[in-house]
């Protein structure tokens, strides 16, 4: 941690401990980034540098250090929270305090840095009340460190309180406490394929061909629209991106490489800002890039990650063309709500390709499922990927896209061109009535239908899941239809019982392309014939009189008939 007030470039003495032959001093220049960024230093001296880099972080909050004692709330260290709070655990048991004031309403961020500025300590960290009273904490926030968020109740003193979370202490438990409102933050990221792999964490682009990953924006106390910076790609690669809007948090992202592009790749400042109207360019919005966790070493056979690293750019390369390449078609009709939607997918194969192609379809708006993957055989050029919408699926434009591989001599990516995939609420809307019928007999399913959204031409209607031996015509229908009546022939062998899965699908022609949608789904009973008419019981009068009991027979004394 540089000291406060340091400017980049600035020449600084810094002195190492730990050493087995003593403190190493060197001359350090300040590094150029943004406040609360995380940079590494490599120590070195005659006898070389140090493998693994030293932690530090750029702070604007000068300090203010602990005075011991301060295990008490009552002896806290008293210090201005705009000061950043330094301390030692120093001795098992040891608890440091710190009194600061604030003011009701202001929400703060306590934030502990210790183990992520290569301390061994384990902090807790708690906010006290003034007499001593818990009124937040938190441990392993920011893994081993800790942030707690607090509304402060009212006017007044408050204090910090830390601790090892074993109670240990050592010389070299050091600690940092910052404390602020919460700071607008934005992270870009790539979804693991693997939880132990960086497959697909970095982005190589075939010559003439396209690779396509998801973006994952991580936003922290903001929202807003975001757009992303394809400045810095290596030469010959362009970049489609849709803008990502307030609330969403994911979107494709696919790269090109012109055929001629050179081979070669570089590490890439990959990043995002936020846009609005009054600031299309994003000059003032908040930035944020691409980190990852790159993990380097792994245990076999628990795949534990025994080293990794954050990085903070992204790798982008161009290499060797590939023997193929895939079309996601652009689909004329509309994905609607409640249905289904066949995308076809076209792979162009150079020739003496002849392996399957697997295909991918990674980005799904909400409530739009697929299959994980599709297989296009190698006497194959082309196959149907099925996608669905839930009945809340996230109506709109979306830019959409299809990724590949092949065998090659090892593995071999390609993405689509990114096309629109619409998502609509349903032309038509069904209210279906329960039929019944006894077996052999015909059954007439009645269906009122309403349309939200008119449509061109014939539509049809159909019933499924009909029990064995059931059977019911298709039936055609226009924007002007308000009801449809299904005759439903059942035979002797249709099973008899509730048959509550019979489903209604429309399908509308938009396009030239069909959509599908379940409307619903109604209930069929099938029935037994009844047997032969049992005769009728004969009327009372008629029979046979029975004995009354001595009970009937008072009663109808009462009455004043003859008992």
């Amino acid at each position: 941690m540089f000291p406060a007030g340091s400017k980049a470039g600035e020449k600084l003495s810094v002195t190492f401990l730990g050493d087995a032959a003593g403190p190493i001093t060197r001359g350090i220049e300040v590094p150029a980034g943004p406040i609360g960024s995380m940079h590494r230093l490599f120590v070195g001296d005659d006898g070389g540098t140090c493998p693994n880099a030293l932690p530090f972080r750029i702070s604007a909050s000068g300090n203010a250090l602990e005075q011991e004692p301060n295990d008490e709330p009552a002896k806290a260290t008293a210090a201005d929270a705009t000061l950043a709070f330094n301390g030692v655990i120093e001795r098992p048991g040891d608890v440091d305090h710190f009194r600061f004031a604030a003011k009701k309403g202001q929400t703060l961020e306590v934030e502990c840095f210790a183990r992520r500025l290569r301390s061994g300590l384990d902090p807790v960290v708690n906010v006290l009340k003034a007499d001593g009273g818990n009124l937040a904490g938190n441990d392993d926030s920011k893994g081993p460190d800790s942030v707690v968020r607090i509304d402060v109740p009212e006017d007044g003193d408050y204090l910090v309180r830390v601790k090892d979370h074993l109670g240990r202490g050592q010389a070299d438990f050091v600690y940092r406490i910052e404390i602020a409102p919460p700071a607008p933050r934005l992270v870009l990221s790539i979804p693991r394929i693997d939880r132990f792999s960086q497959t697909r964490q970095t982005v190589f682009v075939p010559r003439g061909n396209r690779y396509a990953v998801l973006v994952n924006a991580a936003r922290t106390n903001f929202d807003g629209d975001l757009v992303l910076d394809g400045g810095g790609l290596p030469p010959g690669i362009t970049m489609t991106a849709p803008p990502i809007k307030a609330g969403q948090v994911q979107v494709p992202v696919v790269f090109e490489a012109a055929a001629d592009a050179e081979i070669g790749g570089k590490l890439v400042t990959f990043e995002a800002r936020q846009v609005n109207e009054q600031d299309p360019e994003g000059k003032a919005g908040v930035r944020g890039h691409f980190e990852n966790a790159a993990d380097f070493v792994l245990g076999d056979p628990n795949n534990a990650v025994h080293y990794s690293a954050r990085v903070a750019k992204l790798a982008v390369a161009v290499v060797e063309a590939v023997p193929f390449s895939i079309e996601l078609v652009p689909p004329k009709a509309p994905l609607l709500r409640n249905g289904a939607l066949d995308l076809r997918v076209v792979v162009k194969r150079e020739p003496g390709f002849d392996k399957p192609v697997t295909v991918e379809f990674p980005f799904r708006p909400g409530g739009v499922s697929a299959a994980p993957s599709i297989t296009i055989p190698p006497d194959k050029t082309e196959a149907v990927y099925l996608v669905n919408a839930d009945g809340k699926a996230a109506t709109g434009n979306w830019p959409v896209y299809a990724i590949a591989s092949g065998d090659i001599g090892g593995t071999a990516w390609v993405a689509s061109a990114p096309v629109t995939l619409v998502v609509a609420e349903p032309f038509t809307a069904a209210a279906l009535k329960r039929a019944a019928c006894e077996q052999g007999q015909e059954a007439r399913i009645a269906c009122t239908l309403t349309h939200p959204r008119p449509f061109e031409g014939q539509a049809t209607a159909r019933l499924l899941g009909l029990p064995p031996e059931a059977t019911a015509p298709e039936l055609t229908f226009t924007k002007d239809t308000a009801e449809l009546v299904f005759p439903v022939t059942t035979t002797g062998n249709s099973p008899p019982g509730n048959h509550k899965s019979v489903v209604l699908e429309l399908v509308t022609p938009v396009g030239g392309e069909p959509t599908r949608i379940s409307a619903g789904t109604v209930e069929l009973k099938i029935m037994k014939p009844q047997g032969p008419t049992q005769p009728a019981a004969p009327p009372a009068a008629q029979q046979a009189a029975k004995p009354l009991s001595r009970l009937d027979q008072l009663r109808q004394q009462a009455k004043g008939g003859t008992p």
